[in-house]
This record gives structure tokens, sequence and C-alpha cells, in this order.
């Protein structure tokens, strides 16, 4: 008796502290930074529920990326949505880390990031225009060179 006890016991104990990992993510949300992007291309998703200043969600606030040479790769994973033909990524100020944007197609948009910073980190704000029907949906999200 006093095993099946302990072992029922076990399996609460168990039971209990998986579903709270599951709680603690579900509250947390996304996280808000990527993993390092490390890999020639890095691909992140964009949800768009709404054009309102809430209705964009990326899969980061912020994207990491390590030193080297990296891709950056964004693809809207909403019907309906596309990013504007030139500008749907767009870095203000122009920096020189970044070129080669370009739209790939309507649901993706990629610019090449020359991060050659030893230290310290630098954060890179940029803008994603998507456009719905004559909507546009403005996000501001940012780049962290490490």
């Amino acid at each position: 008796m006093k095993i099946r006890i302990g072992i029922l016991f076990a399996a609460v104990l168990a039971l209990a502290a998986c579903a709270t990992d599951d709680i603690k993510a579900w509250i947390a949300g996304p996280p808000s930074r990527s993993p390092p992007c490390d890999q020639p291309q890095c691909n992140y998703k964009l949800t768009v529920r709404s054009c309102d200043s809430t209705g964009i969600s990326p899969e980061y606030d912020e994207i990491v990326v390590s030193k080297g040479v990296h891709r950056i790769h964004w693809v809207i994973v909403t019907p309906g949505y596309t990013f504007a033909q030139a500008d749907g990524i767009h870095f203000p100020g122009n920096p020189p880390e970044f070129t080669g944007g370009i739209r790939v197609n309507p649901k993706e948009f990629s610019w090449t990031d020359t991060n050659d910073r030893a230290a310290p980190p630098k954060k890179f704000k940029y803008n994603v225009r998507i456009l719905s029907g004559g909507n546009e949906c403005n996000y501001d999200p940012s780049v962290v060179n490490e």
C-alpha cells in the first residue's frame, strides 16, 4: 500500500512540474529575443491579426545576429497580407551593415547583415510595412548585432 501511495505521489509531482512549465511558457508568451543567427540564412515569421498598433506579431521582437555575414529572411505567414514592394522591411538611416534588401516575393523579404562587430552589441531599429487590400500596416522591431 505504501509503495502505491509513493508511486502515485511521485506521478502527481511530476505532472504538476510539467504543468507549471507549460503555464509559465503560456503566460510569458513568445520570447522577445531570438537565438543568435549564426547560419548563412535565418528565417523569421510575421503573423498579422490586424493593421492596428498591436496587430503585427513578429516571431521575435529582437533578432540577434552573430558576427559574420548572415541573410535575414522574413516570411508573412498570414493569408491576405503582403510586403510593400520596395520598403516592406526598411532600416532607417541606411546603415552600411545592411545591404541587398529585396522583396523576394509578395510574402518574403530579405536583407544581408554584415556584422563585423567585436563588441559591444549594436541595436538597429527597422520598419515593417505590410499591405492588405488598400490598408497599410506598420511595425518597428529591431536587429541586434552581437
